[in-house]
């Protein structure tokens, strides 16, 4: 039988291994999202992976600002250039906002990514990376 003085290091104990399965389950759902929100999946695919993992009561929940960097495989024009040629931000409303990074930069505003990709995609071309 346990002394007195071995049963609050026994609780101690048990409360310890009961906050690392606590730990360990929020670092588990954690890494889901992670992934969801950086794996490479659409904006909506992967907020349909956040509200399924996080639990349900979402349908008001808007979906967080993005930021992203428009990728030039190649250059049709000879202006901007190849690789990171601009940088942008999606609201939560879709609007963008996206600077340009060559010698003679300029902030432009669009209604939507797709709308970006309609101008400035040449065709698949140039891609909209999330970060």
């Amino acid at each position: 039988m346990a002394s007195p003085a071995d049963i609050p290091a026994a609780r101690t104990a048990q409360r310890v291994t009961d906050l690392t399965a606590e730990l360990n389950a929020v670092r588990l759902t954690l890494n889901k999202v992670r992934e969801a929100a950086f794996g490479g999946l659409d904006q909506a695919e992967a907020f349909a992976v956040i509200r399924r993992t996080l639990g349900d009561n979402w349908e008001h929940t808007q979906v967080p600002g993005r930021m992203f960097d428009l990728m030039r495989d190649r250059d049709f024009s000879g202006k901007s250039g190849t690789g990171r040629v601009a940088e942008g931000f999606v609201f939560e409303d879709g609007t963008v906002v996206m600077r340009w990074l060559s010698n003679r930069a300029s902030t432009n505003i669009y209604a939507s990514v797709e709308d970006v990709i309609e101008v400035h995609g040449h065709g698949g071309a140039t891609q909209v990376v999330f970060r």
